[in-house]
């Protein structure tokens, strides 16, 4: 698949075995096989224009700049120094190829009647190779450096042993099932890294993906190995009356090898319970019921995910020229499981023989010991320790309807609707902190997202814009004591909104006509809002980078009403700081997906050996509705899994020039063989 941005691409190839044999009465073998081969050309995104952002650059770049100087080297800005989007698209290579193979086998052995042992294991086995190449030629940057070049490798094992042995019985109208096992699971994962610069002149024309051959002034190589093991104990009860009263209770223990000795074991139980009305005699009289339950549970579950598998261990560096040895890590003894507890009660509704299906929830999450960087004071050398030290909560609600609208003959119609709410909560951050603005890095404007005490995750934090001032076109700021200003202070700044939706929905229609079928996906999400940091860019004039057609209802001259502020004459920022002036609203609907397919009837297929064969076009992304004025509302600079955890869960709904996901009109075909 070719990018909308060259040389964006991406190629994968992917083969998969299922294999199931019943040895005799007792024994079965059952085995899968996964293996992909990846390969794709990155481009920089999510990323200001003097940082090479390609989106950014595309926008602001000034018409006048040539594509290419007359020496064949790419056309910049002479007054800024930043080269036309084709630096970023021409002037480096960034691929990565991946290898994974995920593979399972397993037995099940009947050792007597309802009672069987089960046995699994299995691999994933990734090998990832990220090669970069910066051309000594094209670019400012390349040449200033005479190229540059770097190649990372990293190779993960993940192993998964379960081990459980089963028992189902029934007793009249009583139904019991057991579990008792133990998983045991260990992840190795080692890496290489060498980068360098200055490239020898014999050695700067070998093809871009050959960069790692090429001779340089290198920097020290790095290696790395990591590793993490994982093992539980756990057991399951479920007890069933008739289809009528529900019962499951379940132990979990958990040993993780990513905490110290103290606090390597965690357990964690979890109860529910059920009760079929539409079972009991005095329902029987509410005819168009056809099903309805009740059930409520509360258990809990630990998180190990995102604290690392030496973060308890105080970790020292060494200088591989002088063999110096300093401090590199702070590690406090008492890192330990997070823990989320979390109660639940819902109601399942069945209505007219299936024509109407109703479920509803709501719950009640509390976690604990969330793990966060609190700062610390100069004099203790580092700037953040990880400490469990924030709790929140999460109270919401979720439906789920779905109806049978119309069957008649050759003609059904469908409809399914998934709606949630929730609502988010910070309770603690750390003793003694109530707020840290340290997430959401805007380019030299500073942070635009803050945590906050009683707030929720994703609380943009900046000045309110109030206006223009008409005489010297300034944009000005509200300050705390009512007034405004042009030039407001750091404490002038207040929480502008929240990135969380206050809900989102997914609407699907199927309708079905003979060997017709046509499927139409709506999702939404209502009330977010999202810090567009690249208008901010492109109406910041402040130098002489292009800017949006919004700016020429700028101020131009005294007495001129409007809310655009003149040019910055004198390169300050102060008429694009971090502001209401740029958090819009983040709500859309959009057709995610359509798809029309027709399926070949079985008695023409037959003849010609197949068991199925259907022929289909489907659209991707096809229509938007939305009051965001970026490229797209599904939008947030800081989710992919480069950067850390606390940016992508913390850094919500702001977009920093990001990737806008594709128009994608799809045709295919999927046959079936007897």
């Amino acid at each position: 698949q070719q990018g909308m941005i060259k040389p964006a691409s991406f190629n994968r190839f992917t083969g998969r075995v299922n294999l199931t044999t019943e040895a005799n009465r007792w024994l079965t073998f059952s085995t899968s096989t996964v293996v992909s081969q990846s390969r794709d050309n990155g481009v920089t995104d999510n990323a200001s224009v003097a940082r090479g952002g390609v989106v950014l650059s595309a926008l602001e770049t000034p018409p006048t700049v040539a594509r290419y100087n007359a020496d064949g080297t790419i056309g910049y800005n002479t007054l800024t120094g930043w080269e036309n989007p084709l630096g970023a698209i021409l002037g480096s290579y960034n691929h990565n190829l991946n290898h994974r193979i995920v593979s399972n086998i397993g037995a099940d052995v009947r050792l007597a009647k309802g009672l069987v042992f089960k046995s699994r294991f299995g691999i994933d086995y990734g090998d990832n190779t990220s090669t970069y190449f910066l051309d000594p030629f094209l670019t400012i940057y390349g040449r200033q450096t005479e190229g540059q070049q770097s190649r990372d490798q990293t190779h993960n094992l993940t192993w998964l042993s379960e081990q459980t042995l089963n028992y189902t019985a029934d007793w009249g109208k009583s139904h019991f099932e057991a579990l008792a096992g133990w998983t045991a699971q260990d992840s190795h994962t080692t890496g290489t890294y060498i980068s360098g610069s200055f490239l020898q002149q014999q050695y700067r024309l070998l093809p871009w993906d050959q960069s790692y051959l090429r001779d340089s002034i290198k920097q020290p190589g790095t290696t790395s190995v990591d590793e993490w093991a994982l093992v539980s104990y756990l057991g399951r009860i479920t007890y069933n009356y008739n289809d009528r009263y529900l019962f499951q209770a379940n132990l979990r223990s958990d040993q993780s090898s990513k905490f110290g000795r103290g606090n390597r074991v965690a357990t964690f139980p979890s109860f529910s319970a059920g009760w079929r009305l539409s079972q009991e005699d005095f329902m029987k009289q509410f005819r168009a019921i056809s099903d309805l339950k009740i059930r409520a549970g509360w258990g809990q579950n630990g998180n190990q995910e995102g604290i690392g598998s030496y973060s308890y261990l105080p970790l020292s560096n060494i200088d591989a020229k002088t063999g110096a040895v300093t401090a590199a890590t702070i590690a406090p003894a008492s890192l330990t499981w997070e823990t989320s507890t979390q109660t639940d009660i819902g109601v399942d509704a069945t209505l007219w023989d299936g024509r109407l299906t109703f479920s509803g929830d709501y719950y009640f999450k509390k976690t604990k010991n969330i793990l966060v960087n609190i700062p610390l004071p100069s004099q203790a050398g580092f700037a953040t320790a990880p400490v469990n030290a924030a709790s929140m909560q999460n109270v919401g609600e979720e439906f789920y309807i779905s109806s049978r609208n119309l069957d008649k003959g050759d003609l059904t119609w469908t409809t399914s609707l998934n709606l949630s709410f929730n609502q988010n909560k910070i309770l603690t951050i750390g003793e003694g902190i109530k707020f840290m603005n340290a997430y959401g890095s805007v380019y030299t404007r500073g942070n635009s997202i803050a945590l906050v005490q009683g707030y929720g995750l994703g609380e943009f934090y900046g000045y309110v814009a109030d206006g223009v001032d008409p005489q010297t076109g300034h944009q000005l700021y509200k300050t705390k004591d009512g007034k405004t200003s042009d030039n407001p202070a750091p404490s002038d700044r207040v929480l502008m909104g929240n990135a969380q939706p206050k809900f989102v929905y997914g609407l699907t229609n199927d309708l079905s006509y003979k060997h017709f079928n046509l499927s139409v996906f709506i999702q939404g999400s209502q009330g977010n809002k999202i810090f567009n940091a690249g208008r901010l860019e492109a109406e910041a004039m402040v130098n002489s980078a292009n800017q949006s057609a919004a700016v020429l209802n700028r101020w131009q001259k005294p007495g001129d009403i409007t809310n655009m502020p003149g040019v910055s004459m004198d390169g300050s920022t102060n008429n694009s700081l971090i502001s209401t002036r740029f958090l819009e609203n983040g709500s859309y609907l959009r057709f995610k997906t359509i798809t029309l397919s027709y399926d070949f009837p079985t008695e023409m297929i037959s003849k010609i050996g197949l068991r199925n064969l259907s022929v289909y076009v489907s659209g991707n992304n096809l229509i938007t509705i939305t009051k965001y004025k970026g490229f797209d509302p599904e939008v947030n600079s800081y989710g992919s899994a480069d950067n850390s955890n606390d940016n992508r869960n913390i850094s919500l709904g702001l977009d920093n020039g990001a990737y806008p996901q594709a128009k994608m009109v799809l045709f295919g075909l999927n046959l079936g063989l007897k």
